[in-house]
């Protein structure tokens, strides 16, 4: 084998070592994109919980605390992201007078909101919007 042969089937093997390396290398960063994209969704879920839960719980403290004091009662609107079958039934046996999921619905909501002025007007109390 002369030099020429030599440099050509060696040339060869650097472009076939590039091309795999370049390939692998593809690969990698593909990986990478895809785990970064489902550990972004994981964790943007997983605060959406704690803050649905957080409100959750506050509302349910307010709750306990204005029963607790004989004040003033205000209905409370469970307003959630909560929309699985038996949430509605949920939230209304924790004490919420009423339910409605998200995305709201303006005509739904304003619905309940004079269900439940009706209520209160019926029951002797003076009500405002």
């Amino acid at each position: 084998m002369n030099d020429p042969e030599k440099i050509k089937a060696q040339s060869f093997k650097i472009e076939r070592y590039a091309l795999v390396l370049a390939v692998v290398w593809t690969v990698v960063v593909a990986a990478s994109l895809v785990w970064h994209v489902v550990k972004t969704k994981e964790e943007t879920l997983e605060e959406a919980q704690i803050h649905a839960r957080a409100t959750y719980e506050k509302d349910i403290i307010y709750r306990r605390w204005n029963a607790g004091h004989g004040g003033v009662y205000v209905p409370v609107i469970a307003i959630t992201s909560y929309a699985m079958k038996g949430d509605e039934e949920r939230f209304l046996a924790e004490g919420f007078d009423s339910y409605i999921s998200k995305p709201i619905d303006i005509k739904e909501f304003l619905k309940i909101v004079n269900k439940l002025i009706k209520t209160a007007q019926m029951n002797g109390v003076s009500c405002q919007i």
